[in-house]
Formats: C-alpha cells, structure tokens, sequence
C-alpha cells in the first residue's frame, strides 16, 4: 500500500521521501532533518504514528502543523485496556498530559473529515477547525455500465445473476464485518464481498464457516481494482458501530450503488435516508436485513437511490472540494491570501 501511495504521489507531480526508524523517536529525529534540509513549512498529520513523530518533528524544529480530525475519537484521552491497573492507567494519563501539551503547542489548525467530527473535537481541541468533507475522484469512481458490472463480476468469478453485498474497510472490531457475516443467513442466495485486510480476517473466515455461509462469504483482501469491483456490486453495506466520513461509501455513492447502514453521525452527514440511500437504528440487525432484502427485489429502488447517491458525491464530495478546503485551512496557517497561485493553478485539482 505505501508503494502505491508513493507511486500515486509522483504522478500527481510530488516530491516523496520515507522516514523510517527502529523507533518513533529516532523517526521524529529524521523528519525533522528532512524539515530543515528540504525547508519544509508546514505539516500535515493525520493518524496516530504520524501525530506522534509528525508532531515531536515540528516541536524540534518550530514548524506549523494542520491536524486532521477524521472521525469522532477523543484521540487526546487516556487510552488503556478494560484490564489497566492502577500504574497503568496513571501512566496513560501521563501520555495524555504530554500528548496535549505537544499537540497544543505544535497544531496551529485542524481539518475535520465532515460537520460532525468537527462538532465533537471542537471543545476538545484549542485551534480552529476546518470542515474539509472527505472526498472521492469522481472520474475514477463512475457509474455502472452493463460493461463494468459484467468486468467487475467476471474478476470475482461469480455470475450475472448473483445478488453481490460489498464491504470496503479494515477488517477490525467494531467496523462490523462480523455483522454482515451473521445477517448473511437471513439474506437468501446473497454473497457478501469484503474488500480490505485486517486482523480480523481469520475469525470472519471461521465465523463463515461455523455459520454454513462460507460459500458465500469472499474474503478478497487488498485490491487495486476496487472502482472496478465496486460496480459489480448491488448494494454497499456496512456495520460499523463508529465512522467519521468513510470514503469507501462515498466511492460506492459515485458509481451508482445504493449505500445501506447503520445509522451513525457521520453518515448522517452524507446519507439522507431514503433519498441517496438508507440508514438503519443502529445495532438493529433484522431492520438492516429487511432493508437489503427488499432493496435487493427491487432494482427500480436502486437506480434511483443510486442515482441521486452520485448527484450527492457531485455537489459536496468531490475531491476537488475537499483539496480547496484543506488549501484554505493552510492558507490561514501560513498567512497567505486565499488559494495562492504559487501552489493553485488552472491546470490543478483546486481553483479560483
């Protein structure tokens, strides 16, 4: 995966370089030496390992950084186990302390992956919030054509006729997999294809298994064809119990697919249920059940559910939308006018 981000990095005209190390520390080290030599002025960090070097880099060296909020966890919490002691738990709210105390000192503003993961961080967090909606390359992500469906399913080996669930995401707790794989049974001559990796994939693969639907459960891992896959696909679903604004819905929204899951805040942002897809009382496994069930015997429902999906993606999701936000939310950290010609031309995703 970070070979293909690189590679995708270079096409797009930018300059890449690795910082590893056997420790965080030694690679905050490193990060740092490249910030100096390379007079890098800002920073960028978006998961925990890049706040953690990203943000001890640009201690060391004074440089800003834009902190990207991509989902509603408290990330500056103490963080332990149901199973911490005393010591342990005294020790996860040292980490916090200093984690804040960087974190205060280092991020100058933040981007937040939607209205509401901004909302939750905004009295958590001291700097301001940008809302930069994810979004998704809607020339890549396109809709279903009788040739792309027929591509897609024949790369899956499954015929024209299967009614196909598709699941993009880690496979991890609580991103609901295990969910899809037990309501399997109630969906009739349905498959369900996963799309991603994770540590849960051996017990998925042994929860099919056990419940008679492994025949029906495809594990596929990785891909680079997902656009491809995606529009194989009858419906997207999910069951995840937390999300921010995850962009695997948005691609299945751009091709055409009807999106059914659970009803979470920050898919409320994007889904209005029963106009551009449909969302489910979370937890309430019959009712998603029932919904994909009656979605599935009615292909009229999904062309028009999919259709205003993509008109949605159009209007507010767009990658383009996104990189002008997250270039205005620099603008600001770094005091110049507003979408600076020296870094947005014509020729480039963000424009006048």
């Amino acid at each position: 995966q970070a070979d293909n981000a690189r590679l995708a990095f270079e096409r797009a005209g930018a300059e890449c370089f690795q910082v590893s190390s056997v420790t965080e520390v030694l690679a905050a080290l490193a990060l740092a030496r490249q910030i100096r030599d390379r007079r890098i002025d800002l920073l960028h960090v978006h998961s925990d390992p890049d706040r953690r070097v990203g943000q001890l880099a640009a201690l060391l060296t004074g440089t800003p950084v834009v902190g990207h909020l991509h989902s509603p966890w408290a990330h500056l919490q103490p963080m332990y186990s149901d199973r911490a002691g005393p010591l342990g738990k005294a020790s996860a709210a040292l980490k916090a302390r200093l984690r804040r105390a960087v974190e205060r000192k280092v991020v100058k503003h933040y981007v937040a992956a939607g209205a509401q993961v901004a909302a939750f961080h905004a009295d958590l967090v001291d700097a301001p919030i940008t809302i930069a909606n994810n979004g998704v390359d809607v020339s890549r992500f396109t809709p279903v054509t009788a040739d792309s469906r027929r591509r897609g399913r024949s790369a899956l080996g499954i015929g024209h006729d299967v009614r196909l669930l598709v699941c993009v995401g880690r496979l991890a707790p609580g991103k609901g997999q295990d969910e899809l794989v037990r309501l399997l049974a109630s969906v009739p001559g349905a498959v369900l294809l996963l799309i991603g990796d994770g540590g849960e994939r051996t017990a998925l693969s042994r929860q099919a298994e056990a419940l008679g639907v492994s025949d029906r459960v495809i594990l596929a891992g990785e891909r680079e064809d997902v656009s491809l896959l995606l529009r194989a696909a009858d419906l997207f679903v999910l069951a995840s119990v937390s999300e921010g604004l995850p962009i695997s819905v948005l691609e299945a929204m751009a091709c055409e697919i009807p999106v059914v899951a659970y009803d979470l805040p920050g898919l409320r942002d994007v889904i209005t249920d029963g106009r551009d897809g449909c969302l489910v009382t979370l937890g309430d496994r019959e009712a998603l059940a029932s919904v994909i069930r009656d979605l599935l015997e009615d292909e009229s429902s999904r062309a028009t559910l999919g259709n205003a999906a993509r008109e949605t993606v159009m209007a507010r999701f767009d990658a383009r939308h996104m990189a002008r936000d997250a270039e205005a939310a620099y603008d600001v950290v770094l005091g110049n006018e507003p979408l600076d010609s020296r870094r947005s031309g014509g020729d480039r995703l963000v424009t006048r």
